[in-house]
């Protein structure tokens, strides 16, 4: 197994265990950001008397600002270091969550919401980056499996909070506590020292350094399987916009033991990375690349014929796939961020970017689909898997070179790293 780089090393202030505890706290932000809050959305519809779909805006705005933030951040870091932008966004994020907590209108929520996505985007994009600044291939692999093992544990805990917290007061208090997250984090980015060596970094003009985003996207060894896999997220997400509404108003639940139901669905979903990592980590990628896209379409089947009676039937049917959606991530990522080398802010802000834009599109179908609300969700987990199967056979079928799953040819250095303006 590679070693960490000596820069995961020299962290005098936080210390190497320090740092990845850093690492897994910032990557989760997402389910922190979303997923406490998720059993106050029918709440705050009948406080701002909202529609569901608006409601639901909340959600999705926060996605799509969120894709903006990392387009945004990534590059800025490849050419003047993490560390400031980390400061930047964590405090804009504390910020932004006091704005939500004091809305007074669904409009200045959603508002706020964007703000608060645009600050997400830097401490987990970053967080991407510093991972592929400190540690190499087969160590990597590892140091992700436990991140997100260990980042499963805040979608299991926040919606018990957050529906803890609607019975001690109301949604506000949610917003509270994502403020005192925010600042937490503004403080471990102060004890931060930066990764991201001097010779490393862009040294051109900063439209250049925006510009290596192209550069990565035009490398297909690495946009095309970011694209592929971040399908299986795609229905996932769809399932985190409306579960509180199919538990509450489909399956007539309480706030409550929604939040029992999706926090143990949590619980399950973090052993789906030391489940690939213990017992799929050698096997071959091709084939594991089928067996995704086939158990997405399988699930989707089961969750049509069996999940729509009872709320536990839909917790059971819906578990598979939550134990797919957790593990593509760990077998994906690592491979992936090895298809280019150098611009690491830039790659991760790619890579974090193409998932987030399907998780939008996946909230939004998810949310304004007219008929049932569960066969919504089936719909979007037979069409994900389809083309997830498609996408990949054709992808393994092509010319394109693909390190660690097929055979590739030398690249050409304007493809990697940092070609000459």
């Amino acid at each position: 197994m590679n070693a960490p780089d000596e820069r995961a090393l020299q962290q005098s202030r936080l210390g190497s265990k320090g740092l990845i505890a850093f690492l897994i706290f910032g990557n989760m932000f997402i389910p922190l950001s979303t997923d406490i809050y998720l059993p106050s959305l029918p709440a705050i519809g009948v406080s701002f008397r909202a529609s569901t779909p608006l409601v639901n805006l909340t959600l999705t705005t926060f996605f799509f600002f969120y894709a903006v933030g990392i387009m945004l951040w990534g590059p800025l870091s490849d050419r003047y270091g993490r560390r400031p932008f980390l400061i930047c966004g964590s405090a804009l994020y504390a910020l932004a969550s006091v704005g939500c907590a004091f809305s007074h209108s669904i409009g200045m929520l959603i508002v706020a919401r964007m703000l608060q996505g645009m600050g997400t985007g830097a401490i987990t994009t970053l967080t991407v980056a510093i991972i592929k600044d400190c540690y190499r291939a087969r160590e990597r692999e590892t140091i992700l499996g436990l991140i997100y093992t260990l980042g499963g544990l805040a979608p299991m805990v926040a919606p018990l909070l957050g529906a803890q917290l609607l019975r001690l007061g109301d949604w506000r208090l949610a917003f509270y506590m994502l403020a005192l997250f925010g600042c937490l984090d503004f403080l471990l980015c102060l004890l931060y020292e930066e990764t991201l060596r001097a010779e490393e970094r862009y040294c051109g003009r900063l439209a250049g350094a925006y510009g290596r985003l192209w550069a990565v996207v035009q490398n297909r060894s690495f946009f095309y399987p970011a694209l592929l896999f971040a399908l299986p997220s795609l229905a996932y997400m769809g399932y985190v916009s409306i579960s509180s509404f199919i538990y509450i108003r489909y399956f007539g639940l309480s706030a409550q033991v929604y939040s029992y139901y999706f926090a143990l669905n949590a619980s399950l979903a973090i052993l789906a990375p030391m489940i690939y990592l213990k017992w799929f980590r050698d096997r071959n990628k091709q084939k594991l690349g089928y067996g995704y896209a086939l158990g997405t379409l399988l699930a989707g089947l089961l969750l049509f014929v069996a999940g729509r009676g009872a709320p536990w039937a839909f917790f059971l049917c819906f578990l598979p796939y939550a134990l797919l959606s957790g593990s593509v991530r760990t077998f994906s990522v690592n491979w992936i961020l090895e298809q280019h080398q150098g611009d690491s802010g830039a790659s991760s802000s790619v890579l974090s970017a193409s998932s987030t834009i399907l998780n939008c599109l996946g909230m939004f179908v998810a949310a304004v689909y007219p008929g049932n609300i569960v066969s919504g969700l089936v719909i979007l987990m037979m069409l994900s898997g389809a083309v997830l199967l498609v996408g990949w056979r054709v992808f393994l079928r092509s010319s394109i070179p693909c390190v660690g799953v097929k055979t590739a040819p030398k690249q050409d250095s304007s493809q990697l790293g940092y070609a000459s303006e």
